[in-house]
């Protein structure tokens, strides 16, 4: 990846992020979003290199974590753990966008959800098993969310890659 489209690869997750935290109250949703970061895991685990890829998760991820207010690294670990679970289903699926992407959208997030409402839990120990129940039953609303917005998200970083795609060496 080049340094521009890194850059701008960083700024999309941060419009990303403040979306993903603002739009659903200006919506007027309680408890559902759409996970508009972790799609953009999705599309770095099947897209971008390694290393780039999973170093643009783990941003993606502390984004997360500073506008969801939980203990820094939370989401940063889940986001590259997604990244390289993602990374090796995607040796056998590759997601453009469209039906796939909005199914595997909607698994991840399902995926996603428990995992981080486990470890909100077990590292902040904080809250009751109520806390945790609201939070796995708003999962669905929240997978739907995310897989409809999956095939914009991914629209949105395809455009990028495409724009600051390496030009191919020729003989001449």
């Amino acid at each position: 990846m080049t340094g521009a489209r890194i850059f701008a690869t960083l700024f999309v997750l941060q419009v990303l992020a403040l979306l993903q935290t603002t739009l659903p109250l200006a919506l007027g949703f309680s408890v559902a979003r759409a996970d508009l970061l972790l799609v953009a895991v999705l599309f770095l685990a099947f897209n971008a290199p390694t290393v780039e890829g999973a170093a643009l998760s783990l941003a993606a991820g502390y984004l997360q974590d500073l506008h969801a207010a939980t203990p820094d690294g939370t989401y940063a670990l889940l986001a590259v753990v997604m990244f390289v679970a993602t990374r090796l289903v995607g040796a056998y699926l590759h997601a453009e966008g469209g039906l796939l992407a909005v199914a595997v959208a909607l698994v991840a997030t399902l995926v996603h959800t428990v995992m981080a409402a486990a470890l909100v839990r077990f590292v902040a120990k904080q809250g009751d098993d109520g806390a945790l129940l609201r939070a796995l039953s708003a999962a669905m609303p929240c997978a739907v969310l995310t897989g409809l917005a999956a095939p914009l998200v991914f629209r949105v970083l395809r455009w990028i890659e495409s724009r600051w795609a390496a030009e191919p060496e020729g003989l001449l």
